[in-house]
């Protein structure tokens, strides 16, 4: 996410246009799409996994922080 796709993010949030924020590789990149939120979170989880970051305890990490925020984002992922 660039500093121009959370402007977007905010935005479109803001009309009730549901996003994502995807390209997602380490974890405050994910916490950028919370606030703003962004309606989905894509982390790439095999690129992740390719350079040795466990996929697994990222998306655990970013369900917590999303459920301990009470905002409605779902995790999906890409490049399985």
């Amino acid at each position: 996410m660039t500093e121009e796709g959370l402007a977007a993010v905010n935005v479109l949030s803001k009309e009730g246009i549901e996003t994502n924020g995807t390209l997602i590789f380490i974890f405050s990149l994910g916490l950028s799409a919370v606030q703003p939120p962004a309606t989905h979170i894509i982390p790439f989880i095999g690129r992740l996994e390719d350079i040795g970051t466990r996929a697994s305890a990222l998306i655990e990490d970013y369900r917590n922080v999303i459920d301990f925020s009470g905002k409605d984002l779902e995790i999906s992922v890409a490049s399985i």
